[in-house]
């Protein structure tokens, strides 16, 4: 009988399916990690939402989650807000007929009867948008100081830090130059100029997740070879755990060149003052306001050889402003100051191509959540050739990773201009 030598057993491929289950299993904790942004817990009832006022209003007429409360005669009521624990006391009694409503932050207490549990909801709610609104100011400074995802200050995508990144983008940077740009020279620039961003970035803050698409334009002239005139226009749209949360400012810049670039001079230094206001509102979180900012940028730029080395550092002061909308007093209780340092390094190569590489650190100068945080990233810009002119327009694009306690962020920009 002849010998066969038994064949060795295939290994299956694994299926689409095996590999999707395996996704699944990998980011089954990071979907289960994230937590409701608002809270409530009252006599072992639980309900939690994307959107306060919501939360709120279903908590005081006893409906929906908490409907198991009507016909308590009394019950006391903790809120956690976006991951601060006990931000707001809510006692009821009288079968919902008085509430006694407590900031442990603020100091703040007061207590609100009523006929029916409509008439105590509404007395609430007229009282924040008037005669509390000042209050209500005063919490969301506090909840800034702790909360990671808080609108308007004290972390990475709160109002303030949305305003200084965009300066900081815009004159604390230096755009590489290409060989083309060298080729040129001087004699090359325009007078008139101007660029639009887009960005996308994926962030994580604490036990929460979010996204931020953004748009930034400016417009620039050119006085003279010292001095300029930028204006600027950032937006920001912020998405975190199902609540909206909308920024869009308005910037002026004066570029004020003290050592120009004329080539033979490998030093190159600007320094730019400006300022602006920047809005913000989210009806999810009851918060937002007007924010007047301004702020020094000094960039210094050194040549070598084909690369530039070049460094920004920005002072900028913000405070609130108050201002109303509809119905609503608002209240923005806010005095910020923030600081970015970054480092640049531009590499040219081929004719048309550069590609900056940077690192850099923002510091909240006064309480916040996040105190600092730092980002490296780069981007890659190519000069266009023909009817533009002598190479005046570019596309770039690129990308960053920014990092601090309890925080990430994943980003991602491209966009086109015509420099001067």
């Amino acid at each position: 009988m002849p010998h066969t030598t038994p064949r060795p057993e295939r290994k299956s491929r694994p299926s689409a399916a095996d590999l999707l289950g395996a996704v699944a299993l990998i980011l089954a904790p990071l979907c289960l990690s994230a937590d409701d942004l608002f809270i409530i817990e009252a006599n072992g009832s639980r309900g939690s939402g994307s959107s306060l006022p919501d939360l709120i209003q279903d908590f005081l007429l006893a409906r929906g989650q908490f409907s198991e409360l009507e016909g308590q005669p009394a019950y006391n009521a903790e809120l956690t807000y976006a991951g601060v624990a006990n931000a707001i006391e809510m006692d009821v009694g009288t079968t919902g007929l008085e509430v006694v409503l407590r900031i442990p932050t603020t100091g703040f207490e007061r207590t609100f009867t009523g006929t029916s549990r409509e008439d105590v909801e509404n007395q609430i709610e007229d009282f924040v948008k008037d005669d509390g609104a000042r209050e209500w100011g005063r919490f969301n400074r506090e909840m800034a100081k702790r909360s990671l995802v808080a609108v308007t200050d004290g972390n990475p995508n709160s109002t303030t830090a949305h305003a200084a990144n965009s300066m900081f983008q815009e004159f604390g940077r230096r755009p590489g130059r290409t060989q083309l740009d060298r080729s040129i020279g001087r004699a090359a620039g325009s007078r008139i100029g101007f660029s639009l961003i887009p960005a996308y970035s994926q962030f994580e803050a604490g036990d929460f997740g979010g996204e931020v698409y953004s748009l930034r334009f400016a417009f620039k002239a050119k006085f003279t070879e010292r001095i300029g005139l930028v204006l600027l226009a950032p937006a920001n749209y912020v998405r975190v755990e199902g609540a909206e949360v909308y920024h869009l400012g308005a910037t002026a810049g004066l570029p004020l060149t003290l050592i120009p670039d004329r080539g033979r001079d490998p030093l190159y230094w600007k320094v730019t003052p400006s300022a602006g206001i920047i809005g913000s509102g989210s009806a999810d979180f009851a918060a937002g306001g007007l924010v007047e900012h301004y702020a020094v940028t000094s960039l210094l730029a050194y040549q070598l050889g084909n690369f530039t080395l070049s460094m920004g550092n920005q002072y900028g002061t913000y405070r609130g402003r108050n201002s109303s909308y509809r119905d609503f007093d608002i209240r923005t209780d806010l005095d910020q100051r923030i600081i970015k340092n970054g480092l640049t390094l531009s590499v040219p190569f081929g004719y048309r191509w550069v590609m900056d590489v940077y690192v850099e650190e923002t510091r909240f100068r006064k309480e916040a959540a996040i105190n600092r945080y730092r980002g490296v990233g780069g981007d890659l810009v190519f000069r266009l050739p023909g009817p533009w002119g002598v190479g005046r327009g570019y596309l770039t694009a690129g990308g960053g990773y920014d990092f601090g306690d309890d925080y990430s962020a994943i980003k991602g920009r491209a966009g086109f201009g015509w420099r001067f």
